[in-house]
């Protein structure tokens, strides 16, 4: 999929995401060098995740998916331009994709189709500040949606309209209603079940719904699985580990007649509302064409930075970003620096006076150099200050009979390594991606240029293996001529681990000077890690 993401990216006059309609990995992004929504940290931000999930995207505390796709009119105000559909989504832990007609297909290439967002608005344009007033609790996306379009324009149009429930019907179940809440119990627990929903389409545009539970919402229920069908055609889950999200059902034409079957895949299942919603697509162009007349021009960006011109119209000063609302950044106008402020609970905006102006942000990880000093600090107080004799004392703790603490701390950090480096054993694709056991065979490929792929890699693994038992016989020699004790070994564990957790989450030496790669998803030696930091441990000459 590279080149099709490569071939994309030259296409793009400004800056703009794409995403994929399928589910392989939650960071594609970093992996393939894109710009995209789906996203998965452990120290994902609060804000992002909220936002992200008041558009109607699927989230949780560490990860935001893009799933099929969102409402046309979020994707646009999130820069969406391209979407990257699978020919064969079994390949995928995914369900087929359904192709709405308002995105255009571009580009068909192997396994891959491309359709076009013809409403892409690029990261930032000016809109009228009445934004800054709009409320995201409360409401759901459909109609936060309407407020933030027709406060950006200062509007009374109304884009995504609700569509009325005609009929009803429950196939082998009970309910109850309590608090709003409607409880669905199988009657016989070996047959299936299932609720059925009538919609009838109000006018010709593009139609979204979205299934929503109190119980799921507040974590009481994880598991209120379901299997959704339209019209016995399509069909995806809801209510599980990775679908909790708006789903376009398809267009429809005034008076069609919509069956939205929910099937349970457990004994009972729980639900608050079914949302249906059309998206008026003439009114939303509209929008579209007075928005994208001021928006980001002659932009240059890269990770952490843009910079831009914008014109400030009378009626429209503040400046709208699809940047994630974070501290890390700085702004400046003209030269100077300035107060940006938080629009929508999670993203950048930025008040300007009329005229025209550049604009700059640039980005700086917040408490980075104060962190690094700690840390530094850290190690310092352990190897000078704190009584060594006192941590021995720790490490030579008999556990039991004559196995002491720190044969534990090796023995355990032998094995998880050993478990790590091994194929066999490396049952999951985060960290045994190097391994063939993870991937799908293909026929189409550049075999000449895979081969200097993956020659000019393992020449630069091979560098980094001399470079690391140069350096690690070196801190031997000194440990034998200096007769140094063990603890001094597991010091320089402990900095070699430090050293690892920097070189993941800010700066990566092996990656600047060596591989020039461009994320640790694709790092030749992504798994060296724990091999590396032990090294020292297997420096120490008398395991008793």
């Amino acid at each position: 999929m590279q080149p099709i993401v490569n071939e994309l990216k030259e296409e793009m006059d400004n800056f703009y995401r794409m995403e994929e309609v399928f589910t392989n990995t939650y960071d594609d992004s970093m992996l393939l060098n894109y710009y995209g929504i789906t996203h998965s940290s452990s120290s994902n931000d609060s804000n992002t995740k909220e936002f992200m999930e008041k558009m109607g995207f699927k989230t949780a505390p560490s990860f935001e998916g893009y799933n099929r796709g969102g409402i046309i009119s979020v994707d646009s105000l999130l820069g969406l331009k391209y979407q990257i559909a699978a020919v064969r989504a079994e390949k995928f832990s995914s369900y087929d994709y359904t192709e709405n007609n308002y995105y255009k297909k571009v580009l068909e290439q192997d396994e891959y189709i491309v359709y076009e967002n013809p409403f892409a608005l690029p990261i930032a344009f000016m809109v009228n500040k009445d934004l800054k007033n709009v409320n995201i609790s409360n409401v759901n996306a459909f109609d936060l949606n309407n407020n933030i379009l027709s406060s950006m324009v200062k509007s009374e149009e109304i884009i995504n309209k609700p569509l009325e429930i005609t009929e009803i019907e429950s196939n082998n179940l009970t309910s109850i209603t309590k608090d709003g809440e409607t409880y669905y119990k199988k009657i016989n627990q070996d047959e299936d079940a299932s609720i059925i929903f009538t919609v009838e389409a109000s006018d010709n545009n593009p139609v979204y719904m979205f299934l929503r539970s109190e119980l799921y919402e507040n974590k009481i229920n994880n598991y209120n699985q379901v299997l959704v069908k339209i019209n016995d055609s399509k069909e995806f889950p809801q209510f599980d580990s990775g679908n909790y999200n708006v789903e376009y059902i398809g267009t429809y034409e005034e008076g069609n007649e919509i069956k939205i079957e929910v099937n349970l895949k457990r004994e009972q299942f729980s639900l608050k509302e079914l949302q249906v919603y059309s998206c008026d697509v003439s009114k939303f162009a509209e929008i579209y064409n007075d928005l994208n007349e001021n928006t980001i021009t002659n932009t240059v960006y890269k990770d952490g930075y843009i910079k831009g011109n914008i014109n400030v119209p009378e009626d429209k000063t503040l400046l709208y970003t699809s940047i994630p609302y974070d501290k890390g950044w700085s702004v400046t106008v003209d030269g100077i620096e300035v107060e940006y402020i938080k629009i929508l609970d999670g993203l950048i905006g930025v008040e300007l006076n009329e005229g025209n102006h550049n604009i700059e942000f640039k980005y700086k990880t917040p408490g980075l150099l104060l962190g690094s000093i700690i840390s530094l600090l850290a190690i310092f107080i352990i190897i000078f200050i704190v009584d060594k004799n006192k941590i021995i004392d720790i490490l030579n703790y008999n556990v039991i009979s004559s196995i002491k603490i720190y044969h534990l701390i090796w023995l355990y950090m032998m094995i998880e390594t050993l478990f790590l480096i091994i194929p066999y054993t490396t049952n999951d694709s985060y960290n045994g991606k190097l391994f063939l056991k993870h991937y799908i065979p293909t026929e189409k490929y550049d075999e000449e240029k895979l081969d200097k792929y993956m020659k000019r890699n393992n020449k630069h693994a091979l560098s980094v293996l001399v470079a690391w038992i140069v350096m690690n016989l070196f801190l031997y020699i000194i440990y034998i001529n200096y007769n140094l004790s063990t603890l001094y070994i597991y010091l320089v564990f402990i900095i070699y681990y430090w050293c690892d957790m920097f070189c993941i989450n800010i700066w990566c030496p092996f990656h600047r000077l060596f591989f020039k790669s461009k994320c640790c998803n694709e790092c030749r030696i992504y798994n060296w890690d724990h091999v590396m930091y032990c090294t020292p441990l297997l420096l120490i000459r008398s395991f008793w």
